[in-house]
Formats: structure tokens, C-alpha cells, sequence
């Protein structure tokens, strides 16, 4: 079991996401409506994975990744975004998200993601 930070500013999409995470056995230990808090969060909390969306109010998960590599080079993040953008999905790779998924994912995409970054 693999413990998760979901930060969307969805509501809803944390919610989906968490029922997805819950299904696979893994757990959502906390989540975030943006990214203002994502680094104090992290380093609180040490989560195995971070799952971020990409466009959100004041800090977007971009930035974040990249703040999140400054912390732990090792961290493991998955983008899940609405954004169909080639560029912006390349920027968010090389911000240091392991994984972009266009929402809206399945939870066997969610799974194949995760499997792949252990």
C-alpha cells in the first residue's frame, strides 16, 4: 500500500481520484485544493506519490513539480490534467513529473501509472 498527496482544485476530481487510490489498496493521506501548502504538506507528511493537476488557482502543478524536485529528487509525481497541450505536457516533464494522465483516467491507467514508477 502506497501512501498519496492529491492536490486538484476540484472537489471532485480529488474525490475520484481518492475512490480510484482506494480501490488499488493504496491510501490518500492528504490533499490539497492548490499548491500553496504542497511543500510544507510533502515534507510533513512524506508521501510515496504525488498526484497534482496541472492547472490550478495561485501556484500551478507545474511550479509545484519543480519545487517538489528541490525537496526530494526522488519524489514521485503523476500529472493528471484536462490540458491537451503537447508543450505544456513537455514543460511539466521536464518540471520533474514522472507521468502526464488526460483526465478523465481510468482507474487501470491510474494503476498501470503507479506500477510503473515502483
Amino acid at each position: 500500500m502506497a501512501r498519496f498527496l492529491v492536490v486538484d482544485d476540484s472537489r471532485v476530481a480529488r474525490l475520484v481520484i481518492k475512490n480510484m487510490l482506494d480501490k488499488l489498496g493504496h491510501e490518500v493521506i492528504c490533499e490539497a485544493a492548490d499548491g500553496t501548502n504542497v511543500f510544507k504538506t510533502y515534507i510533513q507528511m512524506k508521501p510515496d506519490y504525488v498526484t497534482i493537476d496541472m492547472e490550478m488557482p495561485t501556484v500551478d502543478g507545474i511550479t509545484v513539480s519543480r519545487g517538489l524536485r528541490k525537496i526530494d529528487m526522488n519524489a514521485k509525481i503523476i500529472m493528471i490534467t484536462s490540458i491537451i497541450d503537447k508543450k505544456k505536457n513537455m514543460q511539466a516533464l521536464e518540471s520533474g513529473v514522472n507521468q502526464v494522465l488526460q483526465k478523465p483516467i481510468t482507474i487501470e491507467q491510474l494503476e498501470q501509472s503507479i506500477n510503473s514508477l515502483q
